[in-house]
C-alpha cells in the first residue's frame, strides 16, 4: 500500500480584522507547506501550498497513517502597531519568527487545519479488481 506520488493542496486565507497579523504553522515535518511563517495585511489574503509527500516519506506505517484526520495548528498574531510592513515574503517570514519567539505563547490566538489523508489500496487487489473486470 502505498501512495505513489505527492499531493498538493493550495490553502486560501484572508485576515478580515483590521490590524495585520503574523500567522505560523506549526508542522511536524508531516505535511510541509511552502512557507510556516508569515504576514497578512489587514483585508489581505495569501495561499499557502501543502505538500502531502509519497507514503514512502510518512512519518508511520502508511496503514496506520491513511484514512485518519490529521490536524496542524496555526498560531496567530496581531502585529505590534510600531511595526513597518515587510516589503517581501523573506523579510515576512524573519519579521515573523523574530515576533513568534518573543511573545509568551498565551497571547496567541490558535486554528486548526484539518484534513483527511486518503485510503490506501493495495495494488494486489487493484490487479485483481481490473483482471475480473477484463
Amino acid at each position: 500500500m502505498s501512495l505513489q506520488s505527492e499531493c498538493i493542496v493550495l490553502f486560501h486565507r484572508c485576515c478580515r480584522f483590521f490590524p495585520p497579523i503574523m500567522t505560523h504553522f506549526k508542522d511536524r515535518s508531516f505535511p510541509r507547506f511552502s512557507r510556516c511563517h508569515g504576514y497578512l495585511p489587514a483585508g489581505g489574503s495569501d495561499e499557502v501550498t501543502i505538500v502531502i509527500p509519497t507514503s514512502e516519506h510518512w512519518p508511520r506505517d502508511p496503514a496506520e497513517f491513511a484514512g485518519k484526520h490529521h490536524k496542524v495548528l496555526i498560531e496567530n498574531l496581531t502585529v505590534p502597531p510600531h511595526t513597518t510592513p515587510p516589503t517581501n515574503p523573506d523579510s515576512a517570514s524573519a519579521l515573523s519568527r523574530r515576533i513568534f519567539k518573543s511573545t509568551p505563547p498565551l497571547t496567541r490566538m490558535y486554528c486548526k487545519l484539518n484534513f483527511i489523508l486518503p485510503k490506501l489500496v493495495e495494488a494486489s487487489l487493484v490487479e485483481n479488481e481490473t483482471s475480473a473486470t477484463v
